[in-house]
């Protein structure tokens, strides 16, 4: 793909921003209206003079005119204000989403055909006369977590989501209501009225199984309709004159952590993972049934004129269907739904609320979705043999790709744990069974040496005398080999261990998965998540030790089809050692681990933990898969979407083709494009290794070595307000304590992004560039070129500019002043000093004059909201002072959340 063509792909400069403006200021001027209906005058006239306040020029002493106007303001009144302008950028987000949707897609109802990414992408492959026989095997999985980072609450975003409709211009009015008792402004003035009404924040935590039903609304409103028919796309472009067969795979499929992600999160167990799939199948065979009804009505073909092959005779002479008896087509339907329907009843699940189908009494079952295919694929090559393929197109070419992308479990969970835990797990196991005291004591030799002894022993077990946590444990293995066997070996494709420190903690899953379920059918893949910087060295002798053990290499090559998969954590590593160091050593360690299955025959696939935030390792999803190294991405590759980042990208159609469109498009240029960069020479390496360790001693020396800085960020942060949003089943910390090192990351990211210093994604750059360009005066010309050619540098810098743009340290000084640490002022100092060096550098190695010179609509766009996001931290401040005074004003507390909340949907970010 050229350039040309990369760059249409992560630019948008089309639209007409006085459209997208003047549509925002209607959809305000809805919501002041709303504002003052349901407030008094008083409140209605300071929230306009705020918003003056605001748009004036210069508006330095801002804070100071929100500390005046708090006297006249009661708590109450305080806590409308932050709703008021939490809703401002809530919509403002709302209506920028129409505007960039419409342009990216230009959906026009035929998706399959316009010019567009994927498009250009395989004219290019077959003007370079390029193999598309390397994309035959292509399997991108995306992969919805839970973890913490969606501030909005469901509801409010459902509201939004209706608001959209009737706001968006390409969707069509009449057909949302048979009969308009209002008209479409009065529509969205109601709902901007209701959503002023409803609870803003979460009255209680949210729990594992709102994370399931929430997760599950994406299918309804984005995955059904358009997943399919993307897999549909790509099959059609790649091959000329396409016409479906049944050898043709699937290239992008979703999964899930959602009821299975037990790290750190009790309330993960072997019932919220048979929840999860309940749920999970229900809502894939009611898809499965809606889409049979319409084939149903398809296929009335009567025999007197159309031809039907003998097959379907013979399939369906064991039906009787009054008054079809010549629509042979219309009754193998039938038998299918019916033996769809005997398997979903053999599941054993509640399905008492399903709908009525058309159903006769048969015995048959499907055991796999390979069964259930092969009947599609009956019907199939039927209409084709007999000049109808056109009528498989309307309905069941979608049919068969539903069921390629679905299959029986909708989407593949992954089991993840703390190798710790398998650890306790393990030395109580060998306790009560009198096999080993005291195992969690051994060394990792010792431990290694006595598994192997009895790893393929034939033994008794007893787990009954285990702790209730161990027994919840011994039963998410047994869950495991169950729902396996129940829905298929893709239900539940990986186990991940999270802190993989050695070779042992992989022989400890293995060996846990074995003894439970008493088998050697290793049929469940096991991935080791490499998080921390230490860790993410390590991985190279891990994973040596993994493809030669006499134990492991078996399993790879008779159970995992020769293939291993490593997990990369971008967020740990992140908070372990900034942004430029961890995104250094998972370059690296990719060219790594690659170089060494290649030694031994074995293939490597990479499982991208990436968070929403440049601190947590997210950014561009296209920038991202770009710069990967070219030898990385073969034909595997998953990543993790959570939280606000899902939203964004997948609550509607438009949004979603848009984005996995573009995934699609860049996973396979990398796949087909080898071409090695002759940037990327031993100089470029060792280069930024010195940039790297740089950057790591300045971003270690603040956060973990400076003393006073733990204290420091516990104090001047609203991480303890943070706690108590509700946004998560999974707590902040994985200890009940105050420690840094203790914090999970997204907590971590999420406080510095509230007092907008954002220090985790940009901290340590600039003194690292800084060092290195005044070492030698060709070097800017060095960083200057590999910012030109080097897609990974370019990515790395791109979007620490994006974060230096949302960056505000006058406020963050508000933050540090409210701190009674001696210490405060000289750490604030420090961050200045390190982000005007950033700044300074990120603007001369780019040659350019101010940040986002190349992002002009996100530039725009932040230029519009800044301000109304810095009302919300002078509030948010304000609140939290008068919070010290007050601890137990509920209204005050409430306040602050809805701040928290309102910054974070401007940042369009939290963790």
């Amino acid at each position: 793909m050229n350039k040309k063509n990369d760059k249409r792909l992560i630019e948008n400069k089309s639209f007409s921003i006085n459209e997208m403006n003047e549509t925002i200021n209607f959809i305000l001027s809805l919501l002041t209206k709303v504002f003052k209906k349901h407030t008094s005058e008083k409140l209605y006239k300071i929230a306009l003079e705020v918003k003056n306040k605001i748009k004036e020029k210069n508006n330095k002493n801002l804070f100071e005119y929100v500390q005046k106007i708090s006297k006249k303001l009661s708590n109450l009144d305080f806590t409308y204000l932050c709703r008021y302008f939490a809703y401002h950028e809530l919509l403002t987000n709302l209506v920028e989403d129409i505007y960039q949707a419409n342009y990216e897609n230009k959906w026009e109802d035929k998706y399959l055909d316009v010019d567009d990414y994927l498009v250009r992408f395989f004219k290019d492959i077959k003007k370079n006369k390029i193999n598309v026989s390397k994309l035959k095997d292509i399997d991108i999985s995306i992969v919805l977590t839970a973890h913490p980072t969606q501030v909005v609450r469901e509801t409010i975003l459902r509201l939004t989501r209706k608001i959209m409709e009737y706001l968006d211009k390409q969707s069509n009015y009449n057909s949302l209501f048979n009969i308009h008792l209002l008209d479409k402004e009065q529509n969205i003035e109601v709902l901007i009225d209701i959503l002023w009404q409803v609870a803003i924040l979460r009255d209680e935590k949210i729990t594992v199984n709102n994370e399931i039903k929430n997760i599950l609304n994406y299918f309804d409103t984005t995955f059904f309709s358009i997943l399919p028919k993307i897999n549909y796309k790509f099959n059609k472009l790649k091959n000329e004159n396409y016409v479906l067969d049944e050898s043709d795979n699937v290239c992008i499929k979703i999964g899930s952590w959602i009821g299975g992600d037990r790290d750190g999160n009790s309330f993960v167990n072997e019932s919220s993972l048979e929840i999860a799939f309940e749920g999970q199948v229900k809502k894939v065979f009611n898809f499965y049934f809606s889409k049979l009804n319409n084939l149903y009505n398809d296929l009335l073909l009567h025999d007197s004129v159309s031809k039907i092959s003998k097959s379907i005779y013979e399939f369906t002479k064991d039906v009787y269907l009054k008054n079809r008896e010549r629509e042979p087509y219309s009754k193998a339907v039938v038998k299918i739904i019916s033996k769809l329907w005997n398997t979903l009843q053999s599941f054993g699940y509640d399905i008492s609320s399903f709908s009525n189908f058309k159903i006769v009494d048969i015995d048959g079952k499907y055991n796999s979705t390979k069964d259930f295919l092969n009947d599609l694929y009956l019907i199939l090559n039927s209409l084709k043999k007999n000049n109808s393929y056109e009528i498989a197109k309307r309905n069941l070419v979608d049919l068969i790709y539903s069921v390629k992308s679905f299959e029986f479990h909708l989407m593949s969970i992954d089991i993840r744990q703390n190798s710790k835990k398998h650890k306790e797990l393990i030395d109580e196991i060998f306790s009560t069974n009198n096999i080993h005291q005291n195992y969690i004591y051994l060394s990792n030799e010792k431990k290694e040496e006595l598994l192997l002894n009895i790893f393929e022993k034939e033994m008794i077990w007893d787990f009954d005398k285990l702790n209730d946590f161990n027994k919840s444990e011994i039963n998410i293995f047994k869950k495991i080999n169950q729902i396996k066997s129940l829905l298929g070996n893709n239900s539940i494709s990986s186990y991940i261990i999270s802190n993989t420190e050695s070779f042992v903690d992989i022989l400890e899953t293995l060996f846990l998965y074995k003894i439970v379920n008493n088998t050697n059918d290793f049929n469940l893949n096991i991935v080791p998540l490499f998080e921390t910087i230490e860790d993410i060295s390590n991985a190279p002798l891990i994973v040596e030790k993994m493809i030669t053990s006499p134990i492991t290499r078996p399993i790879i090559e008779n159970f995992w089809n020769n293939k291993i998969e490593v997990l990369l954590g971008y967020s740990d590593s992140c908070k372990d050692g900034g942004n430029f160091t961890s995104s250094w050593k998972l370059y690296t360690i990719q060219n790594e681990l690659t170089a060494i299955v290649k030694k031994h025959n074995i293939k490597i696939s990479f499982f991208h933990g990436r968070g929403g935030t440049i601190g947590r390792g997210g950014g561009p999803s296209y920038y991202a898969i770009n710069s990967q190294p070219k030898d990385s991405i073969n034909d595997k590759l998953r990543f993790t979407e959570q939280g606000e980042i899902i939203w964004a990208k997948y609550s509607n159609p438009r949004k979603g083709w848009f984005n996995l469109e573009t995934i699609l498009t860049a996973t396979a240029q990398a796949i087909v494009d080898k071409t090695k960069n002759k940037y990327e020479d031993d100089e470029f390496k060792n280069n930024m290794e010195y940039l790297s360790k740089v950057s790591f001693d300045k971003y270690q020396n603040l956060v973990y070595k400076n003393q006073s800085f733990e204290s420091v960020f516990f104090d001047i942060t609203p991480i303890n307000q943070i706690s108590k949003l509700n946004i998560g089943s999974r707590p902040i910390s994985r200890l009940n304590n105050k420690k840094l090192s203790d914090l999970r990351s997204i907590p971590w990211v999420f406080s510095w992004s509230q007092v907008r210093a954002m220090i985790p994604g940009w901290y340590g750059i600039g003194t690292a560039l800084e060092q290195f360009i005044n070492q030698n005066k060709k070097n800017l010309s060095i960083l200057k070129k590999w910012y030109k050619n080097i897609s990974f540098f370019n990515s790395l810098l791109s979007n620490i500019e994006m974060l230096l743009a949302k960056v505000n340290l006058d406020i963050t000084k508000h933050y540090f002043d409210s701190s009674n640490n001696k210490d405060a002022d000289a750490i604030y100092l420090d961050i200045l000093s390190e982000y005007n060096k950033t700044l300074k550098m990120i603007l001369l190695i780019s040659d350019k004059k101010e940040l986002l010179e190349d992002f002009r609509d996100l530039k725009i766009s932040l230029e519009d909201r800044i301000p109304y996001l810095n009302i919300l931290n002078y509030f948010q401040l304000e609140l939290i002072r008068k919070n010290k005074l007050n601890k137990k004003n509920k209204w005050i507390q409430e306040a602050i959340l809805i701040s928290i909340n309102g910054i974070a949907t401007g940042l369009r970010n939290s963790g």
